[in-house]
């Protein structure tokens, strides 16, 4: 006859602590050199941790190379800064507080699940793994961990991974029956350290604070206990929270960046009326599970099961704080970006209750894995670190966006240029450009880490953009490349040899080649993005498509041997696939026109056009295209683009 295993089972909290770190390491050890996020926010979170590195402090507000970051909150950021210095690299301790954020999230996370009763945390483990992985191989919804993955929501999910470890903390102190006004203290000294983090977990935990003061509130009053005192102090409590919070001197800045409307992308719900319905929905799930904890009362039961009111009144939160932030959005106050940033946050709760849900449900075989003593005795040790590795792997993209290794070994090789190599010279700045093998973002980030560079527009237009091209030659002091990038093309402009594949050249040199370039190409390998278009599709290998009938060009005028160029030429070919003729009108603005025909027979014309003498900075050509036709209408392909001619580059002559 089969015995149940015992009520509480015996286990070393040494060899407990042991297995949590060795997870860690595990965890660190396998995605240190993988970073998933990138573009402007990497580099601008990069900038700032690097700043703090070497000087523990921003030297001057108003720092042109941190923009709003000279503002921003920078609690994490100091985090980083204190892990870099240790590691000698700003960008590997931000990627280490980075990988600790996410490991702390869903740690805690697998804490509140673990934390039901043995019948019942065994189902609720094993439906959480199955939910996180059927999400990472078909549906995609973003969760805790997203937050960095496209964007690079830096701070929001180091603030993040404190506010859902204070949960956890408040649970283990409630099961622990410490006094609810010690953890009230708590949770308003948390809100306080959350606001210099980010705001927006800041929000959820003032609101997580006053709802579950208010649920703490209530049961003491049922039995007949309650205290005014006790009462009036919790009250006292969250209105310093809430002034705090308030007061704190990050607020205005976060408030402002809130109404800045980005770009990011979320997965099935993009509209405020789907995003509001959604809310709502968790609303009714977060009441209903605190209803079914305060159905069991005050007892034994209710006391196993009191993970369903700590994720309860934590989704109740984060789903009401949308939902004012959408009402706020319609009195004209924030932006849609600001409440798609709650959407990590949402999609992580509900799968929580989701699976707390389903291990309520009265399975069979929940009660068959409880009847095995043995499987139960190793689960208690191996079951949290099991969890916590595959919620990881399932929450965490498989290929990286950059390599830590490299950009930290680039760090390092720029670092020591600036310090030894680069000369300083007053009202000019140094830039990375065209660094083989990495993205444009990487140069953005370097430029205003490490050297230091303004974001300035009369600087550098669109300097955060692929295609960056530089304004002003008369401000540029060193820009470093890799040798034989499409700037290296002097060996004069070099201000040393190459070393470990980097050049720096001299500003003043490339102004003479680039200042006002005489020829601009448009493929995509030429980088030089100077030219406003429209009607003209994004850089190939080739060159550039217009894409409509009508299309026009906008570029500097250079100076050639002291005069202005008095002939442009434009290299292009026609779109001929099905095609018989092309034309095409081209004309300088305040020029007549010109035709060119494109066929079998000529499927390629240098076009010449005589340029007027009362030139000034800049020349439009536009062009008409009466032909243009997309290769969907002619069956080829699905691309709905409406191709006329392509350029490969124009030269002024």
């Amino acid at each position: 006859m089969s015995q149940n295993p015992p009520t509480v089972i015996q286990t070393s909290t040494t060899l407990h602590i042991l297995l949590f770190f060795l997870t860690i390491a595990f965890l660190l050890t396998r995605s240190i050199d993988s970073i998933w996020g990138g573009g402007v926010d990497l580099a601008h979170h990069y900038a700032l941790v690097a700043r703090l590195t070497e000087f523990w402090n921003i030297p001057y507000l108003g720092d042109p190379s941190l923009g709003e970051m000279n503002y921003y909150p920078r609690a994490s950021h100091v985090l980083a800064a204190v892990v870099g210095r240790l590691l000698g690299s700003a960008l590997l301790g931000m990627q280490v507080i980075t990988l600790l954020s996410i490991i702390l999230i869903w740690s805690s996370l697998v804490y509140i699940v673990l934390s039901l009763p043995k019948n019942t945390h065994l189902i609720a483990a094993f439906f959480l793994s199955a939910i996180l992985w059927a999400n990472h191989r078909y549906f995609h919804i973003e969760l805790h961990a997203d937050e960095v993955s496209e964007n690079f929501f830096y701070a929001q999910l180091v603030a993040q991974a404190f506010v859902i470890f204070s949960v956890a903390l408040m649970l283990y102190c409630d099961r622990r029956g410490i006094r609810p006004e010690l953890r009230h203290i708590f949770l308003a000294v948390a809100v306080y350290i959350a606001t210099g983090i980010h705001l927006l977990p800041a929000l959820e935990l003032l609101f997580f604070f006053i709802a579950l003061a208010a649920i703490d509130l209530y049961r003491q009053a049922i039995p007949g206990k309650f205290s005014v005192r006790a009462g009036s102090f919790t009250v006292f409590l969250i209105l310093a929270a809430i002034a705090a919070l308030a007061l704190h001197p990050s607020i205005s800045t976060m408030r402002s960046l809130s109404k800045n409307n980005g770009d990011i992308f979320i997965h099935y719900i993009q509209s405020m009326r789907a995003i509001s319905v959604y809310c709502a929905l968790h609303v009714v799930s977060s009441i209903i599970i605190l209803r079914f904890w305060f159905l069991l009362g005050q007892g034994k039961r209710s006391r196993q099961l009191i993970a369903l009111k700590y994720i309860g009144v934590y989704g109740l939160s984060v789903s009401g704080l949308c939902l004012l932030q959408i009402i706020a959005l319609r009195l004209g106050h924030g932006s849609e970006y600001a409440v798609k940033k709650y959407l990590f946050a949402l999609n992580t709760a509900l799968l929580i209750e989701l699976s707390m849900f389903i291990s309520l449900a009265k399975f069979k075989f929940g009660f068959i894995i409880a009847r095995s003593g043995n499987f139960y005795t190793a689960s208690a040790y191996l079951l949290a670190p099991l969890l916590i590795v595959s919620a990881f792997l399932c929450v965490t993209p498989v290929a990286a966006s950059l390599d830590t290794s490299d950009l930290v070994a680039l760090e390092h090789r720029l670092l020591l240029r600036r310090d030894l190599s680069i000369p300083s010279t007053p009202g000019k700045f140094d830039y990375v450009y065209g660094i083989d093998g990495l993205p444009s973002q990487v140069a953005y980030m370097m430029s205003i880490g490490v050297l230091k560079a303004p974001r300035a527009q009369d600087v550098v237009p669109n300097f955060a953009l692929p295609g960056w091209w530089i304004n002003d030659w008369n401000r540029i002091g060193t820009i470093v490349t890799s040798e034989y990038s499409n700037l290296d093309q002097d060996p004069a402009c070099r201000r040393a040899a190459p070393v470990q594949s980097l050049v720096m050249l001299d500003g003043a040199c490339l102004a003479k080649w680039y200042g006002s370039p005489r020829v601009i190409g448009f493929s995509s390998k030429d980088g030089l993005g100077i030219c406003r278009t429209v009607g003209l599709s994004s850089p190939e290998n080739f060159g550039t498509w217009t894409d409509r009938s009508a299309a026009s060009l906008s570029c500097p005028v250079p100076i050639i041997s002291g005069k202005a160029p008095t002939e442009l030429q434009i290299d292009s070919w026609g779109f001929l696939d099905h095609v018989a003729v092309q034309r095409v009108l081209v004309g300088v603005e305040g020029a007549p026109a010109v035709e060119y025909r494109f066929d079998a027979g000529h499927p390629m014309h240098l076009i010449s056009l005589a340029l007027p003498k009362n030139l000034g900075k800049e020349v439009q050509v536009n062009f008409i295209l009466p032909d243009a036709i997309s290769p969907k209408q002619l069956g080829l392909s699905q691309d709905a683009r409406q191709l006329g001619i392509s350029i490969k580059r124009i030269e002024f002559k």
